[in-house]
């Protein structure tokens, strides 16, 4: 009993300091950890992507077909 009294007051514990810590003072300018990276992004050379298949031999994959991408991510 003693044992299932500190667990529960050590999860509560837990939850406070977790939600309190999550608090965020200026409600008109969030900042998140990931703010310093907004923006647009595009890979310096293209990306080979691969497609692969096990269509012909169920035990191994083979490929198919290579493409050269641009990338662009807009984070």
């Amino acid at each position: 009993m003693k044992s299932a009294l500190s667990g529960i007051l050590m999860m509560s514990l837990t939850m406070l300091f977790l939600f309190s810590g999550c608090e965020n003072k200026d409600e008109n300018n969030p900042a998140t950890p990931s703010s310093k990276f907004l923006g647009r992004y595009k890979s310096t050379q293209p990306i080979l992507v691969k497609i692969k298949t096990d269509y012909c031999s169920l035990t191994t994959l083979e490929d198919v077909a290579t493409i050269q991408w641009d990338v662009f991510w807009e984070v």
